[in-house]
Order: C-alpha cells, then sequence, then structure tokens
C-alpha cells in the first residue's frame, strides 16, 4: 500500500520541522535515549523509589513534550480531531504518570522480572523504541528529514510499554491498558496507511495486551497485598 494524502503531509511537515530546527532535532532526542537508558539501567542495578519518582516524572515530561508536538500538526498540518484527541491523550498519559509518583501503582524494579519471556518482551520493545525504530524507518526508506525519533509519540510509547512489561506484575494497570489499546489504534491509522515503520507500534500494543492478560492474576494478586 502506497502512503496516503494525509500521511505524505504529517511526514512532509516532519520533515520541515526537523530541518528547521536542526541539529536541535537530533541532538535534542540522543539526549533524550541517553536519559531513558540511564533509567533502565538504573531500575536493574539500583532500583528505588527515588529512582521510580525521577522515571515516571522523566516519562511525564516526555509525554508533555509528545503531546505539544502531536498538538502541532492540527495548527500547520490537519485540524482533524484524531491528532487534537492524540495530544490530550499524550497529556493524560502524562497526568497519570505524575499521579502514579503518589500512588505508587507501578514499580520500576527489573531486578526481579518475573519470567524470561517479560525480559526478551521488555528489552526489546525498549530497544525497539530508542535506536531500532530510526533504523526501521530508513530500511523501508523514510528517511531524514521526514523521521520520526524518540520524544515523539510512536516511539516512546513503545518504550514505556517495554518498560511497564518489565515492571509486571507490580504495573499501574489502567496506564498499561490505554497506552496498549492506544498503540493498537494508533499504531494501526498510521502503519496501515503506508507508514510502514509504524506496524512496530500497533504490534507493541498487542504484545502488550497478550501480556496483560497471561499475567492478569499476578497483577491482582500483587494489588491485593
Amino acid at each position: 500500500m502506497s502512503l496516503t494524502a494525509s500521511i505524505k503531509d504529517l511526514l512532509n511537515f516532519i520533515g520541515q520541522f526537523n530541518e528547521k530546527f536542526f541539529p536541535w532535532s537530533i541532538i535534542i532526542p540522543g539526549i533524550l535515549i541517553g536519559i531513558a537508558f540511564n533509567f533502565v539501567w538504573l531500575v536493574y542495578a539500583h532500583p528505588s523509589k527515588t529512582v521510580n519518582v525521577a522515571l515516571k516524572s522523566f516519562i511525564g515530561i516526555v509525554y508533555v513534550i509528545a503531546g505539544l508536538e502531536t498538538y502541532s500538526i492540527t495548527l500547520f498540518v490537519s485540524i482533524e480531531v484524531f491528532y487534537l484527541a492524540g495530544a490530550i491523550i499524550m497529556w493524560v498519559v502524562a497526568v497519570l504518570f505524575f499521579m502514579d509518583i503518589f500512588l505508587g501503582k507501578t514499580d520500576f524494579n527489573f531486578s526481579q522480572m518475573i519470567s524470561k519471556d517479560v525480559k526478551i518482551i521488555s528489552l526489546l520493545l525498549i530497544l525497539w523504541g530508542t535506536l531500532i525504530y530510526p533504523v526501521v524507518e530508513c530500511l523501508l526508506g523514510f528517511t531524514w528529514p521526514g523521521m520520526v525519533f524518540f520524544g515523539a509519540e510512536c516511539p516512546t510509547t513503545i518504550f514505556v510499554i517495554g518498560l511497564l512489561i518489565g515492571s509486571i506484575p507490580k504495573t499501574n494497570k489502567i496506564i498499561y491498558v490505554f497506552l496498549c489499546i492506544g498503540a493498537v489504534f494508533s499504531g494501526g491509522v498510521f502503519g496501515f496507511q503506508g507508514a510502514w515503520f509504524d506496524i512496530a507500534y500497533f504490534a507493541s500494543g498487542i504484545i502488550g495486551l497478550i501480556m496483560f492478560l497471561k499475567y492478569w492474576k499476578k497483577m491482582n494478586e500483587k494489588e491485593e497485598r
């Protein structure tokens, strides 16, 4: 399937944005990836309440930025309700993570992952959202400047779903399911309109929901304690 007109317009806007703010359009995602990997190391080697608070704050801030990026599309590309709703959803996710700082429903502690499949899937999605995503874009012909990087909705959410899977069974179920359903819907819309690199976004939501169903009982047991 070839790109639809709306996806072409979106990628053209992204390309113009990246060129206008170059080199910051490369530097900022690089910095965010560096911070993200630092947190992944900390939740594995030195998990603590302080690390959890900092990581949830970081995720919340990134989603605020992702929402602003999505909202800018409504200003310069299309006023479709889809993009406005996407921005609002990103901000809702940010609020949910900020709230979880106090609720403590999610405990990012990778030193105690409950199974081998959790470890493998979590690591794969974390790597995909940060490093593999842009590589796949290039391999599929979506090259600079019309590329999406970590900090935008799709790769960021793949990364966060990976984090949440890694935290099973101590995971905020509302955030988890909300992000997975959003990934299935948004990833499906973009992926099946010709932006093939976002099939991974769609798949991350499906995988997340499968893992949720698989470990549903353990999540409930952990929550009841």
